[in-house]
């Protein structure tokens, strides 16, 4: 038997929770609602992409320590499930 627990949040509308330039240990899979990504460029958010139930998104932070090339965020309020490094690599 497992001890590991994976971590249901919410993410809320319009709030980053990945942040462009900034070192991230965790993937999300999208249960229910939306996410964006985008980048900054010139003081301006550029689009990149929007993700939907069952999508894993930022599950490069799994596998490099290497600062994120864009921000995520809720597009509208979101159920995620977390998965940290860690029990990404037991």
């Amino acid at each position: 038997m497992s001890d590991s627990v994976l971590e249901r949040k919410v993410l809320y509308t319009g709030k980053p929770f990945i942040r462009q330039g900034e070192e991230h240990a965790r993937a999300y899979i999208i249960q229910d609602g939306f996410v964006r990504s985008f980048v900054e460029e010139d003081g301006e958010k550029v689009i990149v992409d929007e993700f939907g139930p069952g999508r894993l998104i930022a599950e490069i932070c799994l596998m490099s320590d290497e600062p994120m090339t864009m921000s995520y965020e809720a597009v509208e309020n979101t159920t995620v499930i977390a998965l940290s490094r860690l029990e990404f690599q037991k």
